[in-house]
């Protein structure tokens, strides 16, 4: 996880996702297409709840007013959640027109993903958006922490919405992990908490700081350990057959 983490810190368009499925499906000994199936509910289930828990606090929050910010994030996030719930309620109908398409050596591919798609949620997606939701209020009370430790409270409502917000921004394609939009949006958002233009600015920093580049400094010492141990093991590995 960590892993994957790191690489949508370093690269665009979240192929640390792709990367976590390589990685999945080499210690579960599947096939990619069942692992990258599984990181796909799992990142749809996320994105659903995210949208959920956006709208909620928005409206706590603004109530019947919405800054421009801040409802273009809750109308992108409920559009994209629209797409996901549609796909997966639509996946297996359709099977029958994208099997059309697709070339007969794919097909059986695109049954193991659409089956880990489906069925990695079935029977325990209480729990599995319980454990989201958990995460996400994780985020919100990250920021909630980064701004009371300069001394500028912000309400745990705004909190969660703009961390929530900065979480969409993060998976704008151009940047790894959104890096400058999301900075800049946080920083745009958060003067609607009671926060002058500066005190906002220290706050996305030390935001930032937690939720990116620890992940990226923590990641790439992971990642060499790893890349070690892994060389030790082929090392014993050719002498034990030599």
């Amino acid at each position: 996880m960590y892993l994957a983490w790191l690489a949508n810190c370093v690269t665009v368009a979240r192929l640390g996702d792709a990367y976590r499925a390589c990685l999945l499906k080499g210690a579960a000994g599947v096939s990619f297409a069942v692992t990258l199936g599984t990181v796909l509910a799992e990142r749809l289930l996320d994105l659903v709840v995210l949208a959920l828990m956006l709208g909620a606090g928005v409206l706590i929050l603004f109530g019947s007013w919405l800054p421009p910010e801040v409802a273009r994030a809750l109308a992108s996030g409920l559009i994209l959640s629209a797409i996901s719930i549609v796909g997966i309620l639509t996946v297996r109908r359709f099977r029958w027109a994208l099997e059309r398409v697709l070339p007969t050596r794919l097909h059986a591919h695109y049954f193991r993903l659409e089956h880990s798609v489906v069925d990695s949620l079935r029977g325990r997606l209480s729990l599995l958006v319980a454990l989201s939701v958990a995460g996400w209020v994780l985020e919100g009370a990250t920021l909630y922490a980064m701004a009371a430790a300069v001394g500028a409270p912000i309400p745990i409502a705004g909190a969660l919405v703009v961390a929530l917000a900065a979480s969409l921004l993060t998976a704008v394609p151009i940047m790894p992990a959104g890096l400058g939009f999301t900075e800049a949006g946080m920083v745009a958002m958060l003067p609607w908490l009671g926060l002058d233009v500066s005190t906002a600015t220290v706050v996305t920093l030390l935001f930032r700081i937690v939720n990116y580049w620890s992940i990226v400094v923590l990641g790439l010492v992971l990642y060499v350990l790893g890349r070690e141990r892994n060389r030790s093991t082929e090392k014993e590995r050719s002498e034990l057959h030599g």
